[in-house]
């Protein structure tokens, strides 16, 4: 089960990437050019964002990861500006995050039983 939650949440985490990248791009870029991707995540996604293969993936879309941990409570007192992503770990910390930084709607969650990610 853990196992699973870390896949899951491993497919949420390159989801989000994947719509920074593609919503933060300017019209003037190239398809050859890199994109940045700053976040702030829970310590327990650092050695997925380390990882070389996830590195060489997200290269090979054009994108690199600057990671800065934190921890999940902890980031609702970050200054996030300048960060196109933050992942704590649980949905309560996730939601006061969203609470805080009026972020509208359903937030983004794993394919699963219920869940609101895509099919």
């Amino acid at each position: 089960m853990r196992r699973m939650r870390g896949i899951l949440l491993a497919v949420l985490l390159i989801g989000g990437v994947v719509a920074a990248v593609v919503t933060g791009r300017d019209s003037e870029e190239t398809g050859t050019a890199t994109k940045t991707v700053r976040m702030v995540i829970g310590s327990e996604k650092a050695g997925f964002f380390a990882d070389p293969d996830v590195v060489k993936a997200l290269a090979a879309k054009g994108c690199t990861v600057e990671v800065e941990t934190s921890g999940s409570w902890a980031m609702e007192g970050l200054d996030l500006q300048g960060y196109d992503l933050a992942s704590p770990s649980g949905r309560a910390p996730a939601a006061e995050l969203a609470e805080k930084h009026e972020v509208r709607g359903i937030l983004p969650r794993p394919n699963a039983p219920g869940g609101t990610g895509p099919p």
